[in-house]
């Protein structure tokens, strides 16, 4: 906990890694104590991506219904409200395991990807969902 929360996907350290919503010192700290606890509350949904640079996803907390889609900006690493269409979202995925697992370090990290990632419309970037067996998730990308 000397370092702060950390994901529970490694990535290589070669390997540019945009942690969306990372959380702060005190959140950091709240979600590490919610892997010991196995507490999932919320879930996010990868809607896909606008731009190279942008990516759209979408929050639900506490059992209510879906926030607002947000879109993560790589160049300010920040979120915001997305307004735009949902249509002109480009939503091209491919398995994790198949097109960015090799830019894990597997056997050191103790979590699980999920099923998917997004492409970014550059074919360079990645977003994808990592979680502890029963704890909280991230929203990761990766641009190697």
């Amino acid at each position: 906990m000397l370092y702060g929360y950390q994901p529970a996907v490694k990535i290589r350290k070669n390997v540019k890694t945009f942690i969306v919503e990372k959380p702060g010192l005190i959140d950091g700290m709240v979600k590490f104590f919610k892997i010991g606890a196995e507490i999932v509350d919320y879930h996010i949904e990868i809607i896909g991506w606008v731009d190279s640079e942008t990516l759209v996803y979408r929050v639900k907390k506490d059992g209510r219904g879906y926030e607002q889609p947000h879109a993560f900006s790589l160049i300010t690493r920040k979120s915001t409200v997305y307004s735009g269409a949902l249509e002109n979202i480009n939503p091209e995925r491919c398995y994790v395991k198949t097109c960015i697992s090799m830019y894990f370090e597997w056997g050191k990290g103790e979590g699980y990807t999920q099923g998917y990632a997004f492409i970014s419309p550059d074919g360079k970037k990645y977003a994808f969902l990592s979680s502890y067996i029963y704890g909280p998730k991230d929203l990761l990308v990766v641009a190697p």
